[in-house]
């Protein structure tokens, strides 16, 4: 479990959870298992945030938030402190490495961070980043909080942007009709307590639309 600000539209942000866990493999599938880490400190101290088993069942794409130690950050819980730690933590990037633990790889970098991975049939990895640049609509001007836009990553390691809002999306999973379903921070096709509606979009980029309507 991690400790993070109630508020789920900053947990992109890298210093908003508690540095620990894994990703873990339990074999054979029952109680009696052994559980077995999957990246057993290869990258640090940090967290895991988000992850997508590839179809072929050998390998894992995840997010990794980098942290200076195994303690959190001394201004986690500061929102009016994230316009300098924005300056000063390395951002969430995506990684790849074999349910075994081997062939460890870094996918994503730069400035913003990149999260909530998942692998398309055709082996590309949709994902939710902070490069749209946008900020919270609901903010305020003391602090700097960003949303994220649905992106793809190509085989080549090339980037496409799939969504263009004001609003965060988050949380992409490919359906069984080939559509990939995510979570919306709406502010019109919906209630006034229902804050994340679910939509979907194509693996193209287009169509995106809520799948539940006023």
């Amino acid at each position: 479990t991690q400790q993070t600000y109630p508020d789920v539209c900053l947990n992109h942000m890298p210093w908003v959870s508690r540095p620990g866990g894994d990703l873990f493999v339990l074999s054979p599938v029952a109680p009696e298992g052994q559980v077995r880490p999957v990246l057993d400190g290869q990258l640090g101290p940090g967290h895991v945030h988000g992850m997508d088993l590839n179809w072929d069942g050998r390998r894992v794409v995840f997010a990794y938030a980098h942290s200076e130690s195994e303690e959190p950050h001394p201004l986690w819980l500061d929102r009016t402190a994230s316009y300098g730690l924005r300056k000063t933590v390395e951002p969430i990037h995506l990684f790849e490495i074999g349910v075994d633990g081997s062939g460890l790889r870094q996918l994503t970098d730069g400035e913003w961070s990149d999260l909530d991975p998942c692998y398309l049939p055709n082996d590309e990895i949709a994902f939710v980043s902070e490069r749209c640049g946008f900020s919270l609509q609901c903010n305020e001007l003391d602090k700097d909080e960003t949303s994220c836009n649905l992106y793809l990553r190509r085989s080549d390691g090339s980037i496409r942007r799939m969504s263009v809002t004001k609003d965060g999306d988050y949380l992409p999973h490919v359906l069984d009709n080939g559509l990939l379903g995510y979570t919306r921070w709406e502010y019109q096709e919906r209630n006034w307590a229902q804050i994340q509606s679910l939509w979907v979009i194509r693996p193209d980029g287009t169509a995106s639309d809520a799948l539940f309507k006023q």
